[in-house]
């Protein structure tokens, strides 16, 4: 048994010491932490690219109702179908609240049926959407890293309505 024991030590330190075939794992090393580094930058940037369409397509939606003046739940629907073709999959999900003069969000519509917004009256429009990253897969199964993306843009409506 002692015999076995030396001999193992005997090879891991004739192991250790051996140089041949070390800029082998050193490549194979460098290889793996490159292409590692490439595809968490592809993740990023992929987040990066859905954070700025919800932007986008959130200032687009404000600007909308600036110049229509209401914010009527089916036309806000078509308009996010419509700028975010995959709302569907990153569960995108708005509210548009009125502000008071301070920016304190209130319940004043001009008119609640029509969610009418009176000139010069404020508001503010959220988004929230979820970007999820592929972690790992196993199997069928695949896990995700879910990450939040989160879209405030205040407006001002551009329309008058009168009053009945």
């Amino acid at each position: 048994m002692k015999q076995i024991i030396k001999n193992a030590k005997a090879r891991a330190a004739g192991f250790l010491k051996d140089a041949r075939g070390s800029e082998t794992v050193e490549f194979v090393a460098s290889a793996a932490i490159c292409c590692f580094i490439i595809m968490t930058c592809l993740l990023i940037l992929g987040y990066a690219l859905q954070c700025d369409a919800l932007t986008h397509s959130g200032k687009q939606i404000a600007r909308a109702i600036e110049v229509t003046g209401t914010a009527r739940e089916d036309q806000l629907s078509d308009l996010v179908y419509e700028l975010i073709p995959n709302a569907s999959k990153i569960g995108v999900s708005y509210t548009v609240t009125p502000l008071t003069k301070d920016g304190v969000p209130s319940n004043a519509w001009h008119s609640a049926s029509g969610r009418r917004i009176q000139l010069r009256d404020r508001f503010k429009l959220e988004l929230r959407a979820s970007y999820q990253v592929p972690v790992a897969a196993t199997g069928s199964e695949v896990v995700y890293l879910t990450l939040p993306i989160y879209v405030r843009v205040d407006g001002q409506s551009e329309i008058y309505w009168k009053t009945s």
